[in-house]
């Protein structure tokens, strides 16, 4: 399943976003209560690890792959189930961001595409 979005705001401050994995259930609709083990401040690293719900589930989420600025990747896995998403942004020349969501799975996560214009509309990378 591949989503993308065109979101107009400058491509450092929507991967700063998309790479908090506390963000994910602003736009994954399947995601709840994510809480990650290292300070608030720290930047996000590949391997790091964090807990989640995932639908009714308690779920352990990894980052996968971070490529800082254009590239995250998660993998989001249950007792039953594992998740895969691939996250590329790109520049555009007008200054808008392009986002690009894959995932390989058949049961698919739900992506609130509306949800992920609004949250990265709105950002607030500070936060």
């Amino acid at each position: 399943m591949d989503h993308t979005v065109t979101v107009s705001r400058a491509l450092p401050a929507v991967f700063t976003i998309l790479a908090d994995p506390t963000r994910l259930g602003c736009w994954v609709a399947d995601i709840t209560d994510v809480s990650r083990d290292t300070a608030v401040d720290r930047r996000t690293t590949v391997d790091e690890t964090f807990r989640l719900r995932l639908r009714d589930c308690d779920a352990l989420g990894e980052i996968i792959g971070h490529e800082p600025p254009w590239y995250v990747a998660y993998r989001l896995t249950t007792a039953d189930v594992s998740h895969v998403l691939r996250i590329s942004c790109t520049a555009r020349a007008d200054g808008t961001t392009q986002v690009h969501i894959r995932q390989a799975e058949t049961a698919a996560l739900v992506v609130d595409l509306a949800a992920l214009n609004g949250t990265l509309r709105d950002l607030d990378p500070t936060r």
